[in-house]
C-alpha cells in the first residue's frame, strides 16, 4: 500500500513548532541573551532562529558601529567567515537538525578563539500531562523511539549537548535550566504538532500504521481541545559555549 504520510507534512509541522515554541522562549530568552552577550562584541550572528524582538534586544546591547547578521542554515558560507563572530546566537539548534555536531563543527569554525556560542533548546522528554491520557503515553514513547540516537539512549538531553559541544571545539559549557510554570491554551497543540512532524518516520520505522499513527493523533488532538485537561511545557535549556583558544591537531 502507498504511504498515506508525507514527509513534507512533516517539515511544515516542524517549522510550525519552531514559530510557536520561539514565542514561548522569548521570555526566558531576553534574560538570558542580557546577562551571556560580550559587552564589547563587534560581530554577532543570529543563526537560525529568533525573532525582530529578540534581534532588537541584542542590537541594542551592542555598539552603534557593531554588526549583527542573521543567517538559516542553508547561508552558513564557513570559508568565507573563519574566525569572524564574536558571539552565535542558535536558539532550537539540537532539536531542528539531524545533525547537531555537523552544525557545530561549522559554527565554531566562523567564531573568533575564544568566542561565544548561545545555544537554547527544548527537553521535550518532560513535557506531562494531566489528567492520565494513554494515549499522551503512547506519543511520548513513539517520541522517544524515532528519535532516540544509539550513540545517547543512556545520557540525558544535557548530557549529549555537553559531549557534542567539546567534540566540535568548545570548552566545557555553562547551562541553567528554565522550567515555564505557566499554561496557555495555545501550547496545549505541541503534542499534536510534534507528533504529526515525526508520523512518517514512526511508519517508516514500522511502529505503528498508518492508520494506527492517524488514530492516535485525533485522540491527542481530543484530549488538547478539552478544556479541563493540562499539559505542561518542555524545559528549556540555555547554553553558553566558549571556542577553545587554541585548536586541536
Amino acid at each position: 500500500m502507498e504511504s498515506k504520510l508525507n514527509p513534507l507534512l512533516g517539515r511544515a509541522a516542524k517549522k510550525e513548532i519552531q514559530t510557536e515554541l520561539l514565542q514561548l522562549m522569548q521570555h526566558t530568552s531576553l534574560a538570558f541573551l542580557a546577562q551571556a552577550i560580550p559587552p564589547k562584541a563587534t560581530r554577532g550572528l543570529i543563526f537560525n532562529g529568533g525573532n525582530q524582538k529578540i534581534k532588537t534586544a541584542i542590537q541594542q546591547q551592542l555598539d552603534s558601529d557593531a554588526e549583527l547578521l542573521e543567517w538559516h542554515s542553508d547561508d552558513l558560507n564557513i570559508e568565507a567567515n573563519e574566525n569572524k563572530f564574536d558571539f552565535i546566537y542558535s536558539p532550537m539548534l539540537f532539536s531542528y537538525f539531524k545533525n547537531p555536531l555537523k552544525r557545530l563543527r561549522g559554527l565554531q569554525r566562523i567564531l573568533k578563539p575564544k568566542a561565544i556560542l548561545l545555544v537554547e533548546d527544548l527537553d521535550l522528554g518532560n513535557l506531562n500531562c494531566f489528567p492520565h491520557s494513554f494515549a499522551f503515553e503512547q506519543f511520548k514513547d513513539l517520541f522517544k523511539a524515532v528519535t532516540a540516537d544509539p550513540q545517547f539512549t543512556s545520557r540525558g538531553f544535557y548530557q549529549r549537548v555537553e559531549a557534542d559541544l567539546q567534540a566540535a571545539g568548545f570548552n566545557p559549557p555553562k547551562s541553567q535550566f528554565r522550567s515555564p510554570t505557566f499554561l496557555h491554551p495555545r501550547y496545549k497543540r505541541m503534542p499534536s504538532l510534534v507528533f504529526e512532524s515525526i508520523m512518517y518516520r514512526i511508519e517508516d520505522q514500522q511502529l505503528a500504521t498508518t492508520d494506527e499513527a492517524h488514530a492516535l493523533l485525533a485522540e491527542l488532538k481530543a484530549f488538547e481541545a478539552h478544556p479541563h485537561t493540562m499539559i505542561s511545557l518542555p524545559g528549556i535549556y540555555q547554553i553558553k559555549a566558549e571556542k577553545l583558544s587554541i585548536e586541536n591537531d
